[in-house]
This record gives structure tokens, C-alpha cells and sequence, in this order.
């Protein structure tokens, strides 16, 4: 007697699912958001742009992860995804087509490649520089009355420049355009001095001055200034500190309006890297 014996089939796997819902089709620049929606049984999601992995995510089932679209040319690129199952099937999603566009915009400029100081007075001297800078000011304010004088304020003195902002400078001189205004002040101008300083040094590099700068009691007087400071007069390289010291005599006493404009600037001079430390402050 022959007895049949029945076996069935293995089931075969079947591959996951997967769509690429992040990014749509079209442009993208900067961080971008990868994600994807996976059929139940998805343990890892990987991404792939042009068929290189860019990212992966293995913690279910939320699968959006982030990608630097920087670190890929400009231009045209085919995004994917894939998903695994525990079994170790794959499965693959459509194509989704995107243009990489990191390219940076053109500096403000004044037709010589130069860019423009954001927030410059519209009496600036200077249409462009050869870095990007931004015009802060400070100021200081006058005391009230002392022994000969008459009314109650003496008004204020502002310092302000188009600075270089943590800008790397490797020109040999640093250009400066330093701004002095006396608002309601009859004060005259000392000087203004132009300090550098590190973590072992601090100098006064220069002091500027014009006579003609004297203040009103009721009204506004502004004067533009102009160094070139060069890169020699720093004793290290990598972040140094600038410093603008304002000193402006005020009649019928010894004393004086003082306001200053500190920051900072990463130097490459060639000198040894000593960064100093600290915030830059407006005061």
C-alpha cells in the first residue's frame, strides 16, 4: 500500500512597500527633509540620491531623516528610497526628480565686485568693501549739570563703522571707516583711537582726529574718518579683537564723553594662532 504524502510550498516574501513622500519633485538648497511611508514590516529605510545612500533610518516606523543638499552638486538628481523587511527583502520606490540650487546669491555690490555695508548711513563714504560688513554703532551718553554749566543734558556721542564681523581677513590692511557724531553736544572731538588686542597683547595702532569736528548745543555734527589698518599690527593670528575708543572734551570742564565699539575678526597673518575669547560688546 503506497501512501501519498503531501507537502505544502514555502510562502515566498514579499518585498516591502515604499513611497518617497519628502522631497517633492522640483528645487532644493540647504537641509533637506527625507521621508518616506513603508509598508507594515519595514525594519530600515535607506535613501538614495543617484543611486548613492545619503541617509538611513532603522527606528519604526517613523522614517524622516535630514540631508546636507550642499554636499551634492547643483543641477539635476534622482532621489529614491528603499525599504528591508525582517526577512531581508528590499523593495524600492519611484523616482522622485529634484535640481540641487545652493548657489550662492551675488553679494550686494557696486558694479566692482565690492559689497555693500548693510545698514550704512546714507552719508557713507564708501560704496563697497572687499568683505562683507555690517555698521554698528555706539554711543555714550553726557551727565547732567555740573558747576558752570546750564540745562540738564549735554547730549550724546556715537561711534559707529562698517565692521568686519568675524570675517577671515588675509588682504594686508583692513579697511576702516569709522562714523563720529555729536547729537545735542558741544563737546570736541580728542581723538578716536583704533585699538588691537589678543589674548597676550593690546595696542593703540592709531589715533584719529579732525579739528573740525565740534559739537552744537542744539543739533547734529558727523564726520566720516579713514585708516588703513594693517595686518602687521596684530601679534597673532586667528580671532583678535578691534576696539574704536571715542574721547570728546566738554566745555567748562576736565571731563570727558568716552564711548567705544569692540569686535572681533579671524586675522590670517601668518603669526601664530592664539584666539582670544570672550563676546565683542557695543557700549
Amino acid at each position: 500500500m503506497l501512501t501519498a504524502l503531501l507537502f505544502a510550498a514555502p510562502a515566498h516574501a514579499v518585498a516591502p512597500t515604499v513611497t518617497l513622500t519628502s522631497p517633492l519633485p522640483g528645487p532644493i538648497s540647504g537641509i533637506v527633509t527625507l521621508d518616506a511611508v513603508a509598508a507594515a514590516g519595514t525594519t530600515r529605510v535607506d535613501y538614495f540620491l543617484d543611486g548613492r545612500p545619503i541617509a538611513y533610518d532603522a527606528t519604526c516606523c517613523l522614517w524622516d531623516e535630514t540631508w546636507d543638499s550642499t554636499t551634492a552638486a547643483d543641477g539635476a538628481h534622482a532621489l529614491t528610497a528603499q525599504a528591508r523587511s525582517s526577512a531581508g527583502e528590499i523593495g524600492a520606490s519611484s523616482t522622485v526628480p529634484v535640481t540641487v540650487d545652493n548657489v550662492a546669491e551675488p553679494p550686494p555690490a557696486d558694479g566692482g565686485g565690492g559689497y555693500a555695508c548693510v545698514g550704512a548711513p546714507d552719508d557713507a563714504p564708501v560704496v563697497a568693501y572687499p568683505l562683507p560688513t555690517t555698521f554698528v554703532e555706539a554711543q555714550a551718553w553726557w551727565m547732567p549739570t555740573r558747576a558752570g554749566q546750564t540745562g540738564n543734558d549735554f547730549g550724546h556721542a556715537h561711534v559707529g563703522s562698517c565692521i568686519p564681523e568675524r570675517e577671515t581677513i588675509t588682504a594686508a590692511s583692513i579697511p576702516i571707516d569709522i562714523r563720529v557724531t555729536l547729537h545735542d553736544n558741544p563737546g570736541k572731538l580728542i581723538y578716536v583711537g583704533v585699538v588691537v588686542k589678543g589674548t597676550s597683547y593690546e595696542n593703540t595702532v592709531a589715533k584719529l582726529y579732525d579739528p573740525t569736528l565740534v559739537g552744537q548745543r542744539d543739533g547734529t555734527v558727523s564726520r566720516w574718518l579713514h585708516y588703513d589698518l594693517p595686518l602687521s599690527a596684530f601679534h597673532s593670528s586667528g580671532l583678535q579683537e578691534i576696539r574704536y575708543r571715542l574721547f570728546v572734551s566738554e566745555p567748562k570742564t576736565t571731563d570727558i564723553t568716552h564711548a567705544s565699539l569692540n569686535f572681533q575678526t579671524n586675522i590670517a597673518n601668518g603669526a601664530p594662532v592664539a584666539n582670544v575669547t570672550g563676546s565683542r560688546s557695543y557700549a
